[in-house]
């Protein structure tokens, strides 16, 4: 629904549509769970789950949109082979990587709001990087290399504010997210209002009226399960964790 329907590259009718929703349910969500089931299996964190979506996107938009190449022309099959092997890499490459590159790094902990405008910041970086600089006329690896300089620098900053991803809980996490996702709820009524867009659009101010009450009840639900639920600890490094976590965050035992 994020990445088709809030950000209007699917039109409402078009998503509802049974074939299409198959489609893009067994395209994005499948991909997004095997992803995540396999970190948590593997007793992974967020590196692993980086090389695994790396992979799923390789998958989608090299083997079955074929953007990577060009999706008017069928590709060589040594790219097809090439594309492959990438993903068979970085599969292996997802399961032996540690549960954290980085030890824990001391530091204050912003308010969730912090997070949010990192979030929004980031996210209009984004649309700057990705669809302004290919418009510019610069060169394809100088425009590739500010990107990758881009996600960098959103990884480091994020790292330093969370202490490495040690120091930040789930009300943090889901200020990220809402922040990042924030233009788009924003800017629906005005893109469904434009006469420009070159898409029909209908609807997608009812999509981000939605997305913005389901954030908020998982607002609500994080605050009430913080506020009744006692925090447990690790038995084998004594950590304070959360009675839901399989494994530490610390020692990455499991639980």
């Amino acid at each position: 629904m994020i990445p088709e329907l809030l950000t209007g590259s699917t039109p409402l009718a078009n998503f509802l549509n049974p074939f299409g929703f198959a489609l893009l349910v067994g395209l994005y969500g499948s991909g997004a769970v095997v992803a995540r089931e396999l970190t948590y299996r593997w007793g992974k964190g967020w590196p692993t789950l980086l090389s695994l979506g790396a992979a799923y996107g390789i998958i989608e938009e090299g083997l079955m949109v074929r953007s990577f190449f060009s999706p008017n022309y069928i590709p060589p099959p040594i790219q097809y082979l090439i594309a492959v092997l990438t993903v068979a890499g970085l599969f292996w490459f997802g399961k032996r990587l540690p549960r954290s590159m980085f030890g824990r790094r001391e530091t204050r902990v912003r308010s969730p709001f912090i997070f949010g405008l990192v979030g929004t910041l980031g996210t209009v970086a984004f649309f700057l990087v990705f669809w302004g600089l290919p418009s510019t006329g610069l060169p394809v690896p100088v425009t590739i290399a500010v990107s990758m300089a881009y996600l960098m620098v959103v990884a480091w900053i994020i790292l330093r504010m969370t202490g490495n991803g040690y120091s930040w809980s789930d009300v943090h996490e889901l200020g990220l997210v809402s922040g990042a996702l924030s233009p788009f709820i924003i800017l629906a009524p005005l893109r469904e209002l434009s006469k420009t867009q070159p898409k029909n659009l209908a609807g997608i101010t009812l999509v981000a009226l939605l997305f913005a009450v389901l954030l908020g009840l998982i607002a609500l639900r994080i605050r009430r399960r913080e506020s009744l639920v006692m925090r447990a600890f690790c038995t084998n490094c004594g950590v304070a964790v959360m009675p839901e976590d399989i494994y530490c965050r610390e020692c990455g035992g499991k639980l």
